[in-house]
């Protein structure tokens, strides 16, 4: 799988920016996904990307000995929204690799609030600054804590539709 398949989640449930916005915002933007804002204290997002950081061990043994049936890698990481006061973006990035402390990867979509970055930019970000992971297995998602959160929201309606184009299966927990 390659960037299209990230493409697709972000389409979904797109990039998160985390701000001091009192009610998710979603900023729709034509010809890119679009990017829900949420807030900086949302306690069920924050549980999400604590859970992230406390398995990212997982996900970095599976990217340096992929099983058979791995056949995606991707992580999220947080940018630093400039002129604010501790906002972040959080965007996904494909084409990840582990080297000693820090991931390299490429940004996956086009950013909405930091405009140093760009899509298919290689970028570097450090561990502490990832706030979810991916792993596309026999075709069923492992990781994807923020996915999980933003689709828990849905409706039932736009959860199904979501579903239908993802091109992997999300399992309950």
């Amino acid at each position: 799988m390659n960037r299209l398949l990230i493409s697709v989640v972000i389409l979904g449930l797109v990039s998160i920016t985390c701000s001091s916005t009192a009610t998710p915002v979603v900023v729709e933007r034509e010809g890119e996904p679009d990017v829900i804002m949420v807030e900086s204290d949302d306690p069920e997002m924050n549980a999400a990307i604590q859970e992230a950081q406390d398995s990212l061990d997982v996900f970095i043994a599976d990217l340096e000995s992929p099983r058979v049936g791995q056949v995606y890698f991707s992580i999220k990481a947080r940018f630093p929204v400039p002129g604010s006061s501790g906002d972040y973006e959080h965007i996904w990035l494909y084409d990840v690799v582990y080297t000693g402390d820090k991931f390299t990867g490429r940004i996956a979509n086009e950013p909405l609030d930091v405009p140093d970055l760009e899509l298919d930019q290689k970028v570097s970000v450090e561990r502490e600054d990832v706030s979810d992971w991916m792993i596309i297995e026999d075709g069923v998602l492992v990781g994807g804590f923020t996915i999980r959160v933003l689709r828990d929201r849905l409706s039932p309606e736009e959860r199904e539709e979501f579903d239908r184009g993802l091109g992997f299966v999300i399992l309950d927990e």
